[in-house]
């Protein structure tokens, strides 16, 4: 059977990528193409047949609500998801007058989308995010989904807490794979800066402790929520807690969160995601300062620019200030030969000159 052809169009080449190791976990049979325009997707559908198109809707030249708009009119045209980091209503509006197979907004839960995915390939297509209903249709069954892909491991670690949300970030901060509704408005603004804040400081901690690739785990109690937060290679794992657990709680949450983590290193890595360490090599060395060799200054030449200054109320003529220059200019030049040249006592001292006769110095 021939494989399916998947097209993603999203400027970020990067996240492109990963959305695209994400479909080949679940077929690896798929034909994954990865584009930064509309303009290259209409020619790159008109070259081969494509199943599925996925594209975000800020897109620079043709947005991917026109680029819909445009393949739509063909005869046989693919299924579609929109994905979109927008807020505003009509863009939902717009989205549902195309009447497209799914649309999700950012941050993407990895779960719900590759169920969309799923149902536009190998069954009925859905309408909205996270109401993917699954119907017969023809065609090859759906690969099954066995809980050893990455969104099966964060909705079994969800399972296992009972976690309000589990959500994996990227180095970026974005992210990359949630399971249940992050419980927070203001997730992207204000928590994902202060996340990768703590994760930097945990990696610098133990690299003072350890040679090895960071491995520490944070813990915070809250109000409304405990969090868990805690690094694989340039990813971070966060795990929402309901409150009201007791400390040995806790502690056992912490070890089915540190299992989960070496699951998801393992698909990460099988799905070619260098995991490196979120920080340079060389962080956490201090910086020592470079005194200069000479002056960075020369005062005579800033005092006559300073005098200069302070006759705001004449004119001064382009000779002038060419005169100036051309004075500073040489004075630069001559302490910068200076610096090159020797004195005969200093020579003499240095053994660089031969000895004065009269002074009786062998």
């Amino acid at each position: 059977m021939a494989s399916k052809h998947v097209l993603i169009v999203d400027d970020s080449m990067e996240l492109g990528r990963f959305f695209r190791s994400a479909l080949l976990t679940l077929d690896p049979s798929l034909e994954v193409i990865v584009i930064p325009s509309a303009e290259e997707a209409i020619l790159e559908v008109n070259r081969q047949p494509v199943e599925l198109l996925i594209a975000d809707i800020r897109l620079p030249g043709i947005t991917g609500i026109q680029l819909i708009e445009r393949l739509r009119s063909a005869p046989v045209h693919p299924h579609f998801i929109l994905i979109t980091g927008l807020k505003e209503a009509d863009v939902k509006e717009q989205v549902d007058r195309l009447g497209v197979d799914a649309f999700f907004t950012k941050p993407v839960g990895m779960e719900p989308f590759l169920d969309a995915v799923r149902s536009c390939l190998y069954g009925a297509g859905v309408q909205d995010q996270g109401t993917a209903q699954r119907t017969p249709a023809g065609g090859p069954a759906a690969p099954p989904a066995d809980g050893n892909d990455l969104p099966g491991v964060l909705a079994g670690l969800r399972q296992n807490l009972n976690a309000a949300c589990v959500v994996l970030l990227d180095d970026l901060g974005h992210a990359a794979g949630t399971a249940g509704g992050i419980p927070v408005d203001d997730f992207e603004e204000n928590w994902v800066p202060a996340l990768m804040a703590a994760l930097s400081a945990n990696s610098r901690v133990s690299r003072l402790i350890s040679p090895h690739p960071p491995e520490g785990l944070l813990s915070f109690r809250g109000v409304d929520y405990d969090l868990l937060l805690l690094p694989i290679g340039s990813f971070a794992l966060i795990v929402f807690l309901h409150t009201g657990r007791t400390i040995l709680r806790i502690a056992l949450a912490i070890e089915e969160t540190l299992a989960a983590r070496s699951a998801l290193a393992q698909i990460l890595e099988q799905m070619g995601v260098p995991l490196q360490s979120t920080l340079p090599a060389i962080e956490g060395i201090p910086l020592q300062a470079v005194e200069p060799s000479h002056p960075l200054e020369d005062e005579g030449a800033l005092a006559g620019l300073e005098h200069l200054l302070k006759q705001g109320g004449q004119a001064l003529s382009p000779g002038d200030v060419q005169a100036f220059w051309d004075q500073a200019a040489g004075q630069a030049a001559q302490q910068q030969g200076a610096s090159d040249v020797l004195s005969y006592d200093q020579a003499r001292q240095l053994g660089l000159a031969p000895q004065d006769p009269e002074s009786g110095e062998a």
